[in-house]
């Protein structure tokens, strides 16, 4: 059964006054109430150096922008060790969207070693 969430929409420092709300890999195939203009923050496990990435993919490219995606990694501090990948997404405007994310090495021509997504609904239609 999928759930429900509110999410609550923290400001960040400074000036701007821009929401956002951070996903997970707990929230697969949940849907999320986001507003126009927030920043989405997707957080998903990830080891580049076995040559896999995170991909993704919308029904709503037009109303979301991906600002920007990077890696950290983890505490261990190893050489190849694994992290998380973090996307960086703006909504643009008040609509529905699916997004669906793959593990992948995309010069393979074989199915994601995992997949992930959710739904952002606009919090206005509640």
């Amino acid at each position: 059964m999928k759930k429900l969430y509110f999410l609550a929409l923290f400001s960040f420092l400074g000036c701007s006054g821009r929401k956002y709300i951070v996903i997970d890999s707990s929230f697969d195939g949940d849907t999320v109430l986001a507003r126009a203009n927030t920043s989405i923050n997707v957080v998903l496990p990830s080891n580049p150096s076995t040559g896999y990435q995170w991909f993704f993919e919308t029904d709503e490219s037009n109303n979301l922008s991906l600002d920007s995606s990077l890696f950290s990694p983890g505490t261990e501090g190893l050489l190849g060790s694994s992290g998380e990948q973090t996307f960086f997404i703006t909504l643009r405007h008040d609509v529905s969207a699916r997004l669906i994310f793959y593990y992948l090495r995309d010069w393979e021509n074989s199915s994601p070693a995992d997949s992930f997504s959710f739904t952002i609904i606009p919090e206005k239609s509640r």
